[in-house]
């Protein structure tokens, strides 16, 4: 009486985190790997991932059903840096996971790329544009010169030039025919 009855998966106790594999209901084969499949709640994520809640009774066994990756798995593109803030964020998205640098900022007209700033995430006109003396006004009786528009020495005395001593460097008709 021993050897006329073996005992069918459908009697198995898998262990926590299995669960019944049904197709293994008639199966002799009484064993924890034959009877019962385990659930995503077993699967060991690798590194930068975190396990799926949404997916714990699953029987999909795979990192891409059982696991989300985190920002420490995102690769930035050129000019962003990974978002420290954001580590272990599951929000999968360059906006989420990345910040951008001044590299890839557009300043505007009139204003040049603060190279000293370049890998700053201080992503603003102030932080990382530098303006020109295009973009400077200079007070009445002064001039825009001409030959500093596009410095970054950003004061008076660079971007501006008297007014009169530009005005009589120039040779106007009326001096012209007075010689």
């Amino acid at each position: 009486q021993e050897n006329c009855c073996l005992p069918k998966c459908a009697a198995f106790t898998c262990l926590a985190d299995y669960v019944s594999d049904d197709a293994q209901t008639d199966s002799t084969t009484y064993t924890q790997e034959n009877c019962c499949l385990p659930t995503c709640a077993a699967f060991t994520c690798p590194a930068d991932y975190v396990s799926d809640d949404a997916q714990t009774d699953s029987t999909t066994y795979t990192q891409e059903n059982c696991c989300l990756p985190t920002c420490a798995a995102f690769t930035c593109p050129t000019s962003y840096v990974s978002d420290d803030a954001q580590t272990d964020s599951t929000t999968y998205t360059q906006e989420n996971c990345c910040l951008p640098t001044c590299a890839a900022f557009t300043c505007p007209t009139s204003y040049v790329s603060d190279d000293a700033q370049t890998d700053s995430t201080t992503y603003t006109q102030e932080n990382c544009c530098l303006p020109t003396c295009a973009a400077f006004t200079c007070p009445a009786d002064y001039v825009s010169d001409d030959a500093q528009t596009d410095s970054t020495t950003y004061t008076q005395e660079n971007c501006c030039a008297d007014g009169e001593s530009t005005t009589a460097s120039s040779t106007s008709p009326a001096v012209m025919a007075t010689t």
